[in-house]
Parts: structure tokens; C-alpha cells; sequence
């Protein structure tokens, strides 16, 4: 695994949860979850005028990976202009 040969640590759920959270690295959860965490790093990096997307996706169906996209590019992106207005 590429990951144990850069000596990076296995990721458990507790480390997930951890990454997860307000202020760790990852973004997931439904759309309010999400805005809220885009939210909160633009307000921690004083304003931020992109985000990048990178979604691992294994072995989820392509309906579901389009569905993802979708509520990033509708819900989320709605519900980010409203907090910034």
C-alpha cells in the first residue's frame, strides 16, 4: 500500500472522525454539513474565492458519483452564496 510505504499512518475511524470534523482536512456530509465546513475555512483563511474538489470514489456507482457533483454544484454552491450575502 502506498500509503505504509510514505510512512503515513493506517487511517482508523477515530482518525477519520478526526479528519472529518470541524477542523480537520476532509469534507464530507450532506450539503448543509459541507457548506458549513467551506464556511468555517473561509472564515479561519480570511476568505477564500475557490475550492477544489477531489473525490475519491472506489467503488461507487457512477449514478451516486454524478449525484455528489450535482448537490456540490446546486445545493452547496447555493447554500454558500446565501452565507456570503
Amino acid at each position: 500500500m502506498r500509503s505504509r510505504r510514505a510512512g503515513w499512518p493506517q487511517v482508523t475511524r477515530g482518525r477519520f472522525e478526526e479528519l472529518a470534523g470541524r477542523t480537520g482536512a476532509l469534507v464530507v456530509g450532506d450539503p448543509d454539513e459541507v457548506a458549513a465546513k467551506i464556511a468555517y475555512v473561509d472564515q479561519v483563511l480570511g476568505g477564500i474565492t475557490r475550492f477544489n474538489l477531489q473525490m475519491s470514489v472506489g467503488p461507487v456507482p457512477y449514478f451516486l458519483r454524478m449525484r455528489a457533483i450535482e448537490l456540490f454544484g446546486v445545493e452547496i454552491s447555493r447554500r454558500l452564496a446565501s452565507i456570503a450575502a
